[in-house]
This record gives C-alpha cells, sequence and structure tokens, in this order.
C-alpha cells in the first residue's frame, strides 16, 4: 500500500467520532476533529473536512487574524489549533522520539497543516504531511514557512475538485498539487462530487 493510501485512510479515520481501538485516539475541537495513531516508530495524524456549509463558511476567509510568516486565517479556526495541539501534545509527551506524519481531507489540510507547525515548534518531529481535496492557506512567505518546517508536502486534487481553488486561508498553496482520477462530468461538476473523501478512496 503505498504512502498516499495510508495517509488518506488515517484522514478517513478521522471522520468517526468518539470511537475507540486498535490504538486510534479521536480529539475534538468545537468543530474540527482529529485522529493520532501511535505506531513504533511513526505517529499518523489525520484531520477531518468540514461538517456542513454552515461549518465551512465559518471557517472561511471573511474576518481573520494574521500569523507571522505563514499567513492569514479565521480567528474561529485559529483558536481550534491552539485547542487541538495541546490536547495532542500532552497525548504524544513520551513519543517525542517518534516521527509525526500528518494528513487531512477537504479543511482538514490546511487545519493538519497548522497543527504541525505548531508541534514542531513544540520540539516534535514532523515528517510529513499529505492532503486530499485542500483548498488554497498560505501567503508567500508562509509557502517558504511550511516548506521549511515540513520536510515532505503532498497535495492531492481529484478530478475537477472545485475546492481546491478556493481561498479559504489565503492565497496559495505551499506545493504544486498532484492530479488523480478521471476528467469530471456534468453530474460531479454540478455537485461537486469530486471532492467526496470516497471519491478520493476509490481513485488512489
Amino acid at each position: 500500500m503505498s504512502e498516499t493510501r495510508k495517509a488518506l485512510e488515517v484522514a478517513y479515520t478521522s471522520y468517526a467520532k468518539d470511537k475507540k481501538g486498535d490504538n486510534v485516539e479521536y480529539f475534538n475541537q468545537k468543530n474540527d476533529r482529529a485522529c493520532v495513531i501511535i505506531g513504533s516508530d511513526v505517529i499518523k495524524i489525520g484531520s477531518a473536512g468540514s461538517n456542513d456549509l454552515k461549518d465551512w463558511f465559518q471557517n472561511t476567509l471573511i474576518v481573520g487574524i494574521n500569523i507571522p510568516g505563514i499567513g492569514r486565517v479565521p480567528r474561529g479556526f485559529y483558536k481550534n489549533v491552539e485547542g487541538m495541539v495541546d490536547k495532542i501534545a500532552l497525548h504524544l509527551l513520551n513519543h517525542k522520539d517518534k516521527v509525526i506524519d500528518g494528513s487531512g481531507h477537504s479543511r482538514g489540510g490546511p487545519f493538519m497543516a497548522f497543527v504541525l507547525y505548531r508541534l514542531w515548534e513544540r520540539g516534535f518531529n514532523v515528517r510529513s504531511l499529505i492532503t486530499f481535496g485542500c483548498p488554497n492557506f498560505v501567503k508567500e512567505e508562509g509557502k517558504n514557512q511550511f516548506n521549511g518546517v515540513i520536510p515532505i508536502i503532498k497535495m492531492i486534487k481529484n478530478g475537477g475538485d472545485q475546492v481546491t481553488r478556493h481561498p479559504n486561508f489565503g492565497y496559495k498553496k505551499p506545493v504544486k498539487q498532484t492530479k488523480i482520477g478521471p476528467k469530471r462530468n456534468w453530474f460531479t461538476k454540478r455537485f461537486n462530487k469530486d471532492h467526496l473523501i470516497e471519491r478520493y478512496l476509490k481513485n488512489i
């Protein structure tokens, strides 16, 4: 199984709520959800996208706050990041010797990017981030900053996924997108079915 497929499955796992087992722990901070899987050498962290349209619109770039070196993010979103990092860092306190691979679908992509950045600031060994259907989220200086902190960043776009063009958290993407899946038809274009995480699972 490819690392990209594994990352997608971790992101998919993060959509479950309050379900434990198979060495998986779930964390919630208001509208944001993440799962943490601790392996012998690697820690996998995944983040889910928005619950609904209300959740999405509350976290778009209308009223934001500038984060030095990173860009502009919604205030509520940023508060959620800080709360989530506190919980995850406490859970991983005895695992700083392990590398961390992060992944996220939709709005969970930029959310996980900021979580990994904050974990790196706390001395954790961050290795990679793979996003699926992720909107734009950094300014130019943020692009350089993230690439300096997270050695491996991959961004996957399925078909004509429209969310990947949305300037949700800024203006750019930290790396060029890798396109997968078939060209979209009128049905997937009209309802943006290409964005569903199930479609990503089908095409990877």
